[in-house]
């Protein structure tokens, strides 16, 4: 997996996926999630509402969909105050939503934005069988959202 990783990075001229510092998961979502909250730039507002364990994968998975959806806050976002970050297992997927107050108007980076901030982030989801969105929010701004099952895969 790790020699595929690489090799679809070179060829997105990316780092692959856990190589960046920032994405190296503890077994504390929780605590992942508090702490990236409290580093990033405009106010977030955190909601977890986790009550079971959830799969180190999963964990992992739900903490680099956030960064990703901070980032693109970061360089797409126009008018950007706050961020609302709804983190809940309700019955048997993780249910991870980030929405932010942005005017809906895109602004794009210095020198463009040389990711593939989306495609990655709904590949990760798919990959553990779990569903993605991304798109305006319902009154403005922009809302990234993900469902990712909580049990584990059956092989077939």
């Amino acid at each position: 997996m790790v020699a595929m990783r690489r090799l679809v990075a070179s060829m997105r001229g990316a780092e692959p996926a856990g190589a960046a510092p920032a994405e190296q998961a503890s077994t504390d979502l929780r605590a992942d999630l508090a702490e990236l909250a409290e580093r990033t730039g405009p106010h977030v507002d955190l909601q977890l509402e986790l009550d079971r364990e959830v799969p180190q994968e999963v964990s992992r998975s739900a903490l680099r969909l956030v960064q990703e959806a901070l980032t693109n806050t970061d360089k797409h976002g126009s008018d950007v105050t706050s961020v609302r970050i709804l983190v809940r297992a309700p019955h048997e997927h993780l249910h991870v939503k980030i929405t932010d107050n942005g005017s809906g108007r895109s602004t794009a980076p210095v020198g463009g934005s040389g990711g593939y901030g989306l495609v990655g982030m709904r590949e990760r989801i798919e990959l553990l069988g779990g569903r993605f969105s991304a798109g305006p929010g319902e009154r403005s701004g922009w809302r990234v959202e993900a469902w990712l099952p909580l049990a584990e895969r059956e092989a077939g």
